[in-house]
C-alpha cells in the first residue's frame, strides 16, 4: 500500500551483521540498497548481494543494488567545514 500511495521509506543501519537492526520482513522488501565501504565481503554481500563495498575508497563512491542489478554511484561529500560555513553566513 505505502508504494501505491508513493510513500518512500529510508532506513540506515551501521552494523548489517547485527540482529538489532532492520528487521528481515522490511529489509527483503526494500526496493533498492545502497552499499557504502564497509569492513568485509561478508557485510557487503548481506548489504548488495555481492561483494565489493569492502574495496571501497572511504569517500565519493558506492554501489546501489535496484530491480536493474548492482552498479557503481558516484555520492557526494559534504565536509564538515562547508557546512560551518554555510551555518555562519545565515547567522
Amino acid at each position: 500500500l505505502a508504494r501505491a500511495a508513493e510513500i518512500h521509506l529510508i532506513m540506515a543501519t551501521q552494523d548489517v551483521s547485527r540482529s538489532t537492526g532492520i528487521p528481515a520482513r522490511i529489509w527483503k522488501n526494500a526496493s533498492c540498497t545502497v552499499g557504502l565501504r564497509c569492513n568485509n565481503p561478508t557485510d557487503s554481500r548481506q548489504i548488495i548481494g555481492i561483494g565489493g563495498c569492502e574495496k571501497l575508497p572511504r569517500f565519493g563512491q558506492s554501489y546501489i543494488r535496484d530491480s536493474a542489478g548492482v552498479h557503481p554511484q558516484m555520492i557526494p561529500l559534504t565536509t564538515r567545514e562547508k557546512i560551518d560555513n554555510r551555518i555562519h553566513a545565515y547567522l
